[in-house]
């Protein structure tokens, strides 16, 4: 197969909803929503086949500096 990407990242407005919308369509998710320091927003990564990886992104709203705003996930399965 050669060298492929290890993930891909997609910027989202609303994290929760974009989570929840991908494991409706049959997406496993690989981690909680946590705070991704080097990048300064709140990340999710996903996983499916044949795609591999996904990290989603919500960056803050611009004037917010508290992280602690911003939506956490957990599963309803």
């Amino acid at each position: 197969m050669g060298s492929t990407p290890y993930h891909l990242c997609y910027e989202v407005a609303d994290l929760q909803r974009s989570c929840k919308a991908l494991l409706e369509c049959g997406f496993m998710q690989l981690s909680e929503a946590a705070p991704s320091v080097p990048l300064g927003g709140v990340v999710c990564f996903m996983w499916a086949e044949p795609l591999g990886v996904i990290e989603l992104i919500q960056y803050p709203a611009a004037g917010t500096a508290d992280m602690s705003a911003l939506p956490t996930l957990r599963s309803t399965d």
